[in-house]
């Protein structure tokens, strides 16, 4: 079958690792937590890693390089104020509901970033199918470029986030004998990524989770397929 690889890179974005990943991969998913200083960190960094003013504008300038565009911002450990799937005022689809001071703070990350893009063609150039959207309002704007490059990922304790990585088992194929955890608490972290998958994956790959559920879906509905990853370092 069909094979979607994933090359896993670190934070620092101009290393030769990191620029071989870009040239090789299609796309890039940037998570983004909602401190301010790490969303100045990929316009500045004084270490010469900022993401897109160190690397990805640079690369996109080189007609000789193929560089992945980024296709999706995963906020990231958001604390979840209960397991019921969204869509924030401001566009971004989330498997949970974050509090209503972290959907706005979400809000104003993903403004910022669409402000820096609009009038600049540079930065457009580094997002993957960016359309300016120039005829509508702002409002309408930022809801556009929330639900197609944003989404969120909840906090995860320690213990059931770094299950897979213990056990050597993929967390789509895990029993909850095997992860030492109770069913509910997997089933639930099975559905956060899975979300979070058909949300990087995007409408290409709908079909492939046709009976997809989030924690609160109606377990009568259907079996949750498992999707099959291929992974590169």
């Amino acid at each position: 079958g069909e094979w979607n690889v994933f090359a896993d890179t670190d934070h620092l974005a101009a290393s030769p690792l990191t620029k071989l990943a870009f040239g090789a991969m299609e796309r890039i998913v940037v998570p983004l937590s909602l401190d301010q200083g790490d969303f100045s960190r990929l316009f500045h960094d004084p270490t010469g890693n900022a993401l897109f003013t160190d690397v990805l504008m640079p690369m996109a300038q080189n007609p000789e390089i193929s560089s992945a565009r980024v296709s999706k911002f995963i906020f990231t450990k958001v604390l979840p104020k209960a397991n019921t799937e969204i869509t924030t005022h401001a566009g971004i689809k989330s498997p949970f509901t974050p509090p209503v001071l972290a959907q706005q703070e979400m809000a104003n990350l993903a403004d910022s970033l669409r402000n820096v893009s609009k009038d600049n063609t540079l930065m457009q150039s580094t997002l993957y199918d960016f359309t300016a959207n120039s005829e509508v309002d702002d409002g309408a704007r930022l809801q556009m470029f929330c639900r197609k490059y944003c989404t969120a990922f909840k906090l995860v304790a320690d213990g059931p986030a770094n299950v897979s990585k213990t056990s050597g088992v993929p967390l789509c194929t895990m029993e909850s004998n095997e992860a030492k955890l109770g069913k509910d608490t997997l089933d639930a972290l099975k559905a956060e990524v899975n979300f979070a998958v058909l949300q990087i994956l995007g409408e290409d790959y709908q079909d492939s989770f046709q009976g997809f559920q989030t924690p609160t879906a109606d377990p009568t509905s259907g079996p949750t397929p498992t999707p099959t990853f291929g992974s590169a370092a």
